[in-house]
């Protein structure tokens, strides 16, 4: 009816469905695109949790790896391993492993302790 104009298909909707939820005109393609694809207007999920599970197994091991090759913050290795931060504190937690945040410091030589001493 509405030959994939988004516009008059949320039209359609309002004088169909006058007191039901208005659907943003944007959506309309995706549904419209997933019915093509898959034939139904269900979204398909079960591609995407057995994807999103395997993507975490393997950046749990990336965060692990890069955790004992060397400390980074959190941030930065969410960054590098292109996960979320809260994924990378889940997987210390499920390790038992705690976040830290590296300090600088100042050292003092041991020559300069006499002159530093009153």
């Amino acid at each position: 009816m509405a030959h994939g104009n988004a516009r008059l298909a949320h039209e359609l909707w309002i004088e169909r469905f006058p007191k039901r939820a208005i659907p943003y005109a944007r959506g309309f393609p995706s549904v419209v695109q997933n019915l093509q694809d898959h034939g139904t207007f269900k979204p398909q999920t079960h591609d995407r949790d057995c994807d999103r599970i395997e993507r975490i197994l393997l950046a749990e091991e990336q965060i692990l790896e890069h955790v004992e090759k060397e400390p980074i913050s959190t941030r930065r290795l969410a960054a590098e391993v292109e996960v979320s931060e809260f994924v990378v504190h889940r997987t210390l937690k499920k390790q038992g492993l705690h976040p830290h945040h590296v300090q600088k410091v100042q050292a003092s030589k041991p020559a300069e302790f006499p002159h530093r001493v009153i």
